[in-house]
């Protein structure tokens, strides 16, 4: 495998669970006594991940202090003073580290059950300058929340990216893991787009000089969504049912 970054993005507001986050960032919301950052970089260590690095804003310094005791994996903590979005997020710290390898993004307010060896393994043996990870609604375990739909052809090629349209009709949907090869950085940063969701992937669809492909969760497999109330409680109970709780020993 090529040597890569990793980025987890851990800037979000937290509007939309404050009626139960008490004001916190969701990212230190527990679950089980861990909070979700801990519990995705247990997640990315389980993986062999080694580096990572975290953008922040919203409550910068209580989740600086909640990261300060966790060991096994470096951290590079990035605090945004303006929101940067989640395109503006990549660029900027691509340009921090001034190299363009690829980049393994991690939408950080999600938990995951995901094999990262086995979506490795597709990235070698894929011609893809990016490559999403989907779910697929009627096949994986989810909260109900749902960003991106996706339509892909017959060979996994992504043909439609629609972030956010509760009227588009697709079993796809954006799981928050994808990989970005250099030429689609040197893209990403020439283009100075805010949000990948938005504004790059759908530009990326409707140009022919990237080829931007799916990668699509196994049955067992999970992205679990926990932006509302009801969709952080659907998940917790997602991962009492399939035993991931019960065997945490992190």
């Amino acid at each position: 495998m090529e040597d890569f970054n990793v980025l987890m993005l851990a800037a979000g507001k937290s509007t939309r669970i404050r009626t139960i986050s008490q004001g916190k960032a969701k990212l230190l919301l527990p679950i089980a006594g861990r909070s979700i950052i801990k519990r995705n970089l247990d997640w990315l260590k389980d993986n062999a991940i080694a580096e990572v690095y975290i953008n922040l804003h919203f409550q910068a310094e209580e989740i600086k202090k909640e990261l300060s005791d966790y060991l096994g994996i470096t951290q590079h903590l990035i605090e945004e003073k303006t929101l940067l979005g989640t395109a503006g997020a990549l660029i900027n710290v691509c340009q921090q580290q001034r190299n363009t390898k690829p980049w393994l993004v991690i939408y950080g307010d999600n938990l995951f059950k995901m094999n990262l060896q086995t979506f490795f393994s597709h990235i070698q043996n894929t011609s893809a300058d990016i490559v999403l990870t989907l779910f697929d609604t009627t096949k994986n375990k989810y909260t109900g929340i749902v960003g991106g739909r996706v339509r892909c052809d017959s060979e996994k090629n992504i043909i439609e990216f629609k972030e956010g349209d509760e009227s588009y009709i697709s079993n796809y949907a954006n799981a928050g893991v994808c990989w970005l090869n250099d030429k689609a950085i040197k893209k990403l940063i020439s283009q100075n787009f805010f949000d990948l969701s938005k504004d790059f992937f759908p530009y990326v669809i409707s140009q022919s000089e990237l080829k931007i492909k799916a990668y699509l969760l196994p049955a067992n497999e999970f992205c679990l969504g926990l932006d509302t109330p009801e969709s952080y409680k659907e998940g917790v109970a997602i991962l009492q049912e399939q035993g991931v709780l019960q065997h945490d020993c992190h």
